[in-house]
């Protein structure tokens, strides 16, 4: 029998409830709790009106200052599992 994955609902799976990639998700569910995962995807992923206020005003400045495209590169790069670590947002 196929079922899409429970979480991302967009791959088909037939012997499991998850994907590959959602089976990983869950296995860090599993090890660091629910609400540890959800405060580290509101605070990394998502952004608050202060954030969103900083981030306007870093914005504006760049523009002004003629340092957008650089300021663009910076914001764009991704960010890696070490970089969290690092940051003491997961612990070691």
């Amino acid at each position: 029998m196929v079922f899409n994955c429970y979480i991302c609902n967009n791959e088909r799976v037939y012997t499991q409830y998850y994907c590959e990639d959602c089976s990983k998700i869950r296995r860090i569910i599993d090890v660091y709790g629910k609400k540890k995962i959800r405060s580290i995807l509101e605070d990394v992923c998502l952004r608050n009106n202060d954030k969103q206020e900083l981030k306007r005003v870093e914005v504006k400045k760049a523009i002004e200052e003629g340092s957008y495209d650089n300021l663009m590169k910076e914001l764009t790069k991704k960010i890696t599992l070490a970089d969290i670590v690092k940051k003491n947002i997961i612990p070691k």
